[in-house]
């Protein structure tokens, strides 16, 4: 994400979107306890979508091998940890639903 402040700006908009920026940049980089449950929550959010969606429409191969490297997200927190293990087995259920049937 680039900040692009124009020099027309008032001091509050710049300083708005500076915070935004810094925080935008905190959660992509993981740089605080709170930006790394926060990225982590986003990761397994994605896996909850993908665990509730139609197989046949919204899970590409990749997606599903995606299922199997939720660890490095959490990894640093043991209840998120188990939040992914419930996660991860939904979807495993899931796949095996999906094999069973075809």
């Amino acid at each position: 994400m680039q900040l692009s402040i124009s020099g027309n700006s008032s001091k509050n908009s710049k300083n708005y979107l500076r915070r935004i920026y810094n925080l935008w940049y905190e959660f992509e980089n993981k740089v605080s306890n709170e930006s790394k449950v926060a990225n982590s929550l986003d990761k397994l959010e994605a896996q909850i979508q993908h665990n509730e969606a139609d197989i046949e429409t919204s899970w590409l191969d990749i997606e599903k091998k995606m299922l199997f490297t939720l660890d490095k997200h959490v990894i640093f927190n043991y209840l998120l940890t188990i939040l992914k293990d419930v996660i991860v087995q939904e979807g495993i259920t899931k796949l095996k639903s999906a094999e069973l049937s075809n």
